[in-house]
């Protein structure tokens, strides 16, 4: 009886010390994305007072979406230009100097092919949510929710979400989001390497990708 007390009391102490270590990296990582939107609300409290605690007044051609009297339709124009900068991102054929004055037509029909293209943004932005939501608290999921945190908080103030802004999209408020997205690409090769032995063509798809961007930026 004595040695069965003492192997279970063994178990007992291992579960609880696993389970200590487990939490323990759940905790760090909450801590950090806490940290991380108390810098952003800090920034965005900052900013507030530079500005005199009031917001600058725009005109329509500055940003037509927010001018929009029907909520619902706004609210769709807005995530069409959330999904044109991942687009941006991903791919940045499109750059302008200025894209204010109609450069984006607005959607005002529901049936709009436009809104596919909403669709599948937030069909692969909500995948990756809940796949990291789900997960079983590995390194690479942690890491994958630190990326889109810096991918998604710093672009918060250009969202339209808090207050109005007076440009439709432009590029420079992409600069930090992009540290996110770099984050998620390395991530993502990582993943390909680990699953396909062929890591030579791997390698050069990467190369080219970077000289491709490189050469357009």
């Amino acid at each position: 009886k004595s040695s069965l007390y003492l192997e279970k009391n063994k178990h007992l102490k291992k579960n609880l010390s696993e389970n200590i270590l487990r939490e323990k990296p759940l905790k760090l990582l909450l801590l950090r994305q806490l940290i991380l939107c108390l810098g952003g609300v800090i920034i965005l409290i900052i900013r507030w007072y530079i500005m005199g605690r009031s917001l600058p007044t725009f005109q329509k051609v500055d940003n037509p979406a927010s001018f929009i009297q029907d909520v619902f339709y706004r609210v769709v124009n807005y995530n069409y230009i959330y999904a044109l900068n991942a687009w941006l991102l991903i791919c940045p054929v499109w750059l302008c100097c200025d894209w204010s004055m109609g450069c984006i037509p607005l959607i005002d029909n529901i049936l709009d092919k436009r809104c596919m293209v909403i669709a599948v943004f937030w069909t692969i932005l909500g995948s990756l949510l809940i796949s990291v939501l789900k997960s079983n608290r590995s390194t690479t999921s942690r890491s994958v929710l630190m990326s889109l945190t810096m991918l998604i908080v710093p672009f918060l103030p250009a969202s339209n979400l808090f207050f109005q802004v007076g440009f439709v999209i432009a590029e420079r408020v992409l600069y930090l989001p992009s540290a996110g997205f770099c984050m998620l690409i390395a991530l993502g090769c990582r993943r390909l390497c680990l699953l396909y032995s062929n890591k030579m063509l791997l390698h050069f798809s990467l190369i080219v990708l970077i000289l491709s961007f490189s050469f357009r930026s």
